[in-house]
């Protein structure tokens, strides 16, 4: 995974954190699939 791409991604987490800030489990998930993908 490259540095910009990883950047990026903080900043779409950021985003959704805002958008899902009551839903911490979905934001687990999403890093969970991230990581599994980013491997």
């Amino acid at each position: 995974m490259s540095l910009n791409s990883a950047l990026d991604f903080d900043d779409l987490l950021i985003k959704t954190h805002f958008i899902l800030s009551e839903d911490q489990e979905i934001l687990k998930n999403i890093r969970k699939i991230f990581a599994c993908n980013g491997r």
